[in-house]
């Protein structure tokens, strides 16, 4: 089977770990990374990401080097799962192909069923690997710190304290972290910095191995319908409510 030319639109929180698999892959890839704080508001990030899609299907997109002698992608694959309902109402001139998974973390842990059962068994677990420490701020001292700065700059010592005692109210929801061990490269030094803000926060901590089987398909184009939705040229991504996440219409 020749190699197929692929697109890749993913959060950045996946870089380390596509960029290793597509430098391995005999398929041809095109990847743009977006930004892991565009989640913050869902339906912001929906329109950033058609906006892409679209200046791909016209073939005007800045980031995007097009396959060469007028060929044309085989499909676009976005580096996303379900994500706060970010990807529900994307479409596109190509064919799409998105993870049936809730979030990044079953990326890393290798499937939807091992998330689900782990949070089952362990609510209110907050989840570190080294591509969350690397690009985005994570909760722990460094960050609590970010924060007292940023309002002691604006506000009196006993205000900025409360602003920030504020800001991190959400983090009583959560009472332990884990972190996922890559199977792809050297992570040590983040699972240190993991257990740090762990104990910083009286957290409990514990690392759980991580598993590139379902990225590593999804490089290589083992779209099995179980674990991927392929979703056909001008047809419309939906949240089905159910145990596929998602599919179209």
């Amino acid at each position: 089977m020749p190699p197929k030319n692929l697109k890749i639109i993913s959060c950045k929180v996946l870089y380390r770990d596509l960029s290793r698999l597509c430098a391995e892959s005999d398929n041809l890839t095109d990847v743009t990374y977006m930004r892991q704080s565009l989640h913050n508001v869902p339906a912001k990030f929906r329109d950033a990401l058609q906006t892409e899609l679209d200046s791909i299907d016209g073939g005007e997109d800045a980031h995007t080097s097009y396959p060469p002698y007028d060929k044309d992608f085989d499909a676009i694959l976005l580096g996303f799962g379900l994500c706060s309902g970010t990807v529900e109402g994307l479409r596109s001139k190509h064919t799409l192909v998105i993870p049936r998974v809730h979030d990044c973390i079953a990326l890393f842990l290798g499937s939807h069923s091992r998330f689900a059962e782990f949070s089952a068994q362990n609510p209110g677990t907050y989840w570190y690997n080294r591509n969350w420490v690397e690009v985005t701020p994570v909760p722990g001292e460094p960050q609590h710190e970010a924060l007292l700065k940023k309002y002691s700059a604006r506000y009196d010592g006993a205000r900025a304290e409360k602003l920030v005692r504020r800001a991190e109210e959400w983090r009583e929801g959560y009472t332990g972290a884990a972190f996922i061990r890559s199977d792809l490269y050297d992570s040590a030094d983040s699972e240190q910095v993991s257990q740090k803000a762990a104990e910083y926060i009286g957290w409990t901590h514990r690392t759980l191995d991580g598993d590139s089987t379902l990225l590593r398909d999804f490089i290589a184009g083992n779209w099995d319908s179980e674990r991927f939705l392929v979703v056909p040229p001008g047809k419309t991504v939906v949240q089905t409510y159910d145990e596929k996440i998602i599919g179209t219409e």
